[in-house]
């Protein structure tokens, strides 16, 4: 059950900085990619102390 939570967090996550990348350009992105990454590291971290992550 845990696992699908994760699967499901780490799936909203990524389809919303998705999004919100589409809507930015130029130097704005780089600097949006910089943060998506420090963001993903925390998250991963997070679901990482949860429990192993099981995602494919």
């Amino acid at each position: 059950m845990a696992k699908i939570v994760k699967f499901v967090y780490v799936t909203i996550i990524f389809l919303y900085m998705f999004h919100v990348s589409t809507n930015i350009e130029g130097d704005e992105l780089h600097t949006f990619f910089i943060l998506r990454a420090r963001l993903m590291a925390c998250t991963y971290e997070t679901l990482s102390q949860m429990g192993p992550l099981e995602i494919q």
